[in-house]
C-alpha cells in the first residue's frame, strides 16, 4: 500500500514523490507531513545513505595536503 498525503491547498490525495502536489504544484513542507502522522524521511530517502566515519577519500586529501605543505616548507628553508 502506497503512502499518500492530502494536499492542504487543493485537498487532493496523492503520493508525494517529488515533494509537491501533482495537481496544484503546492510544495509540501515538513509540517504538512507531521499533521498527517507521516515522516518526511519516508518519501525523500534522506536516511538511505549514511556516510561512514572512516571516509578514505577525506583521509587521502588530508595526507596529501600535509605532504605538499611539508614539501613547500622544506623548499623555502633550503633557499
Amino acid at each position: 500500500m502506497e503512502k499518500t498525503i492530502k494536499c492542504p491547498e487543493c485537498g487532493d490525495e496523492a503520493t508525494p514523490e517529488f515533494g509537491m502536489c501533482p495537481t496544484c504544484s503546492y510544495k509540501y513542507r515538513p509540517f504538512d507531513y507531521q499533521n498527517q502522522g507521516l515522516s518526511v524521511h519516508d518519501f525523500n530517502g534522506i536516511n538511505d545513505y549514511q556516510p561512514g566515519s572512516n571516509n578514505l577519500f577525506g583521509k587521502i586529501k588530508v595526507i596529501g595536503f600535509v605532504i605538499v605543505f611539508i614539501f613547500i616548507v622544506i623548499i623555502f628553508i633550503n633557499k
